[in-house]
This record gives structure tokens, sequence and C-alpha cells, in this order.
């Protein structure tokens, strides 16, 4: 990608370029992250917490109902009392 010039406004402010904004996907009301690197500055998406773990955890092989869930749990938490003597 070529080189694209902005200015700082007295605020300190720039306006990031309409093909840098589509190539990092930013939408209006985005967060940013800036961070020195080697004598310049890099700037990209600040991502959530949320959205970085999105999906992390691999759905399951076979989906289970709420019902069986809650089995699941029931019986884990009668085994973890059970090892505890309660």
């Amino acid at each position: 990608m070529a080189e694209l010039l902005t200015v700082v406004t007295r605020k300190g402010q720039i306006t990031v370029p309409a093909e840098i904004r589509r190539a990092l996907g930013l939408k209006t009301g985005d967060r940013v992250a800036v961070e020195l690197d080697d004598g310049g500055a890099r700037i990209r998406p600040a991502r959530s917490d949320i959205e970085a773990s999105y999906q992390a955890v691999p759905a399951l092989a076979t989906p289970r109902t709420l019902a069986e869930m809650s089995e699941i749990a029931w019986d884990e938490h009668a085994q973890e009392a059970a090892r505890e003597g309660l």
C-alpha cells in the first residue's frame, strides 16, 4: 500500500484516510490502538476482550439441549459434593 499523508490538528487529531479505514475494517465510533514502533507509530483496531475471545472455544461436536446441560451440571456438582463429603 502506498504511503498516505494526513495532517495533525491543533488538538492532536488526525483523519485516518478512507483506504486505511477500509483495509482495517474501521467504522465510525470504533476504537483504535496506537503504539510506538521503531521510530514511528502503528495503528490497529482495538478489539474488546469479548471480540477477541469470540469462538475461542470450539462448539461441541454434538449440540446439547438446555435440559442435557443442566443434567450434566447437576451430576458434576453432585460428584464434587460427594468427594468433599457433603
